[in-house]
């Protein structure tokens, strides 16, 4: 959980609500990264892989924006050629941020 404009946000139901809303192959390929923002405290950056196309994403994240509550929209997306994963293929969400963040 992080504070985003004084609320708390789990970034891990934020992709679980984007998984409902683009099904479970999309689901895998994208993650949620709070990266730390003077003014917010945390903003929250969706992460994709290339793969992920651009007009699936774009319709995902109009269905989701328009159901979200302000605090918790979406930075980004920023895309990368794969997320990194530990060899039992577990999202390693630290390096993810790392590189997000800077």
């Amino acid at each position: 959980m992080v504070k985003v404009l004084g609320e708390l946000v789990d970034p891990v139901a934020v992709e679980e609500h984007l998984a409902d809303i683009g099904g479970p192959a999309l689901a895998r390929r994208l993650a949620v990264v709070p990266v730390p923002d003077i003014r917010a405290g945390h903003r929250l950056v969706l992460v994709v892989e290339d793969a992920v196309g651009k007009a699936e994403m774009a319709r995902m994240l109009d269905v989701y924006h328009r159901e979200a509550r302000g605090f918790a929209r979406l930075s980004g997306p920023v895309r990368m050629p794969a997320l990194p994963r530990s060899p039992l293929g577990k999202l390693l969400r630290v390096e993810l941020a790392t590189k997000v963040g800077g």
